[in-house]
């Protein structure tokens, strides 16, 4: 009798369509912070199949203000992280925001909102790697984005890990590969600067966006491509300054080469004596 409740809330979940929703957003401004969102959405259906009184989605609310609150005072931060509670017609959803001073801190603190447990350090994997993504600068001061960081794929097992699978380890695999495929991710990158990706440019022209369900992130018999993007050095960047320090240099010497030959040009004046 435990086990038939959270038995039946499962397969029940098979009939659900759209029951569970990640988007992410990304900002890489010009001054060079940056800003991240992470939302995420739990169909009310899946989530009255719960306990009375308690949402699907309590244990993630609790675990992002739990990081909220690690994070406040955090000098990488501009200030602490917001975490929103909200609902609309069809899902219960929470929402954590936070603003860094440098977009270089961005892809550690999305980690640990994906796989950071309060008291615990940062160490998940699995399905949650779908959501980590990177920020690479090169020499030239370009900034390369890709997400996952390291694939779609689960790891295959190694041999030493291969066992037979029993009766409920073979089912909540499979009931979770279904809740999976009822499932949708959503990836918004801001940047002014965006040059190429092989995501869906926005209206306007500063943002990309890449959806997928979460279906074709665990099928092996769908290829996805990892969502990739090349954005132009922010302000906030060395590189940058070190542009614009050339070409001021450079105009002053431009100004300066110019206000010489005018004066060279220049006809003498009547008291200057003539040689």
């Amino acid at each position: 009798m435990k086990l038939l409740k959270p038995l039946t809330a499962l397969l029940c979940s098979l009939l659900l369509s759209g029951c569970f929703y990640v988007n992410q957003e990304i900002w890489i401004n010009s001054d060079g912070s940056g800003r991240l969102r992470f939302d995420m959405g739990l169909s009310k259906k899946l989530a009255d199949l719960g306990e009375e009184g308690a949402s699907g989605i309590d244990d993630l609310a609790d675990r992002f203000k739990e990081l909220g609150r690690e994070l406040a005072g955090d000098p990488r931060l501009l200030h602490s992280p917001v975490v929103e509670e909200y609902s609309d017609d069809d899902f219960d959803r929470v929402a954590i925001e936070l603003t860094v001073i440098d977009w270089r801190d961005l892809p550690v603190i999305n980690r640990m909102i994906v796989e950071k447990r309060p008291g615990e350090e940062a160490g998940g994997n699995g399905s949650n790697r779908l959501f980590i993504f990177t920020l690479e600068e090169s020499d030239d001061g370009n900034i390369y984005y890709r997400q996952p960081s390291s694939g779609f794929r689960s790891e295959a097992k190694q041999p030493d890990e291969e066992k037979e699978e029993g009766f409920f380890e073979g089912m909540g695999r499979v009931l979770v590969g279904a809740f999976m495929s009822e499932g949708g991710l959503t990836v918004t990158l801001h940047s002014p600067t965006i040059s190429r990706t092989n995501g869906d440019w926005q209206s306007d022209r500063a943002s990309v966006q890449w959806t997928v369900e979460l279906e074709d992130l665990i099928n092996d018999k769908v290829e996805v491509d990892a969502f990739t993007a090349e954005i132009g050095a922010p302000a906030g960047s060395l590189y940058f300054w070190r542009v614009v320090g050339v070409l001021l240099v450079v105009s002053f010497l431009v100004g300066l080469l110019v206000w010489f030959r005018r004066y060279r040009s220049r006809p003498p004046s009547a008291d200057m004596p003539v040689s």
